[in-house]
């Protein structure tokens, strides 16, 4: 009997459905872990790309108002468009910057520039001026801890930095001011570890100087001891100072994305 015979080189094909079943979620993907950076509603690399394929054409700039973890910028990059990305978290920013694009060999200033997130003193007191929770997000996060989900009622913690212990996880509790300074600022956050079992050091970043009577609260302040070394239970640090790479004290620390909740903390 005779056969009729379809070539696929000649077949149209079926159009493209607004109902995507051939790109598994990153919980389905096999190579999820590569790319997965634990952001909450991160989409597939792939789903991206065919976003970015069916809407534009190379060198076509694909602006992305809600970076998040920057997936979207990425997929756009790989098709050879150009790309600007932006999100109000600063947190997101740095994610961008610090995990993805490294991951994928591209470099700042070579590849793409930031702007946005503060680099010096000026830029930091604009931000405190223009967003106040925001530079206690950046200021945290600029010491290698993380920020506090708390807006209200937080005793004056904006964040912690974790270490571990033969006891168990401990913290430094973190309090950022951008204004005026006194002394009840610092005796507040070493009010904490009163309160705070896990608590066992406090840091204190602030935009000006230290006042003389903080500079002595934290002096005498004690010390906390773990595997033989001492370390100062209350440390001060400006902003320039961090800016300039003299962090906080503290163990080994420990490290989480801050909008993993219960996320498992990896050693630094």
């Amino acid at each position: 009997m005779p056969k009729f015979k379809r070539y696929l080189s000649e077949a149209k094909g079926v159009p493209a459905q607004d109902i995507l079943l051939d790109v598994p979620s990153l919980q389905r993907m096999r190579s999820a872990y590569a790319e997965t950076l634990g952001y909450p509603t991160q989409k597939p690399i792939g789903l991206l790309q065919r976003i970015i394929e069916a809407s534009s054409n190379p060198g076509d700039v694909i602006f992305d108002p809600f970076a998040g973890c920057g997936t979207s910028i990425y997929a756009a990059h790989t098709l050879g468009r150009q790309w600007i990305g932006c999100d109000i978290a600063i947190l997101s920013v740095q994610i961008v910057r610090d995990v993805l694009l490294k991951r994928y060999g591209l470099k700042e200033g070579i590849n793409y520039t930031v702007d946005g997130v503060p680099r010096s003193v000026e830029a930091a007191r604009e931000l405190m001026h223009h967003d106040p929770r925001q530079f206690q997000h950046w200021s945290v996060e600029l010491a290698g801890g993380f920020a506090s989900t708390k807006h209200s009622n937080d005793r004056g913690v904006d964040g912690r930095i974790h270490f571990d212990t033969p006891d168990g996880l401990r913290n430094m509790v973190i309090s950022v001011k951008g204004g005026k300074l006194n002394p009840s600022f610092t005796r507040e956050v070493l009010g904490t570890l009163g309160r705070e079992p896990d608590s066992v050091m406090a840091g204190f970043i602030c935009l000006e100087e230290p006042t003389k009577g903080m500079k002595y609260d934290a002096a005498n302040s004690g010390f906390y001891t773990l595997h033989g070394k001492d370390y100062h239970k209350l440390q001060l640090r400006t902003i320039q100072q961090l800016l300039d790479g003299y962090g906080f004290d503290t163990p080994s620390r420990v490290q989480t994305l801050s909008w993993q909740n219960g996320a498992v903390p990896l050693p630094i």
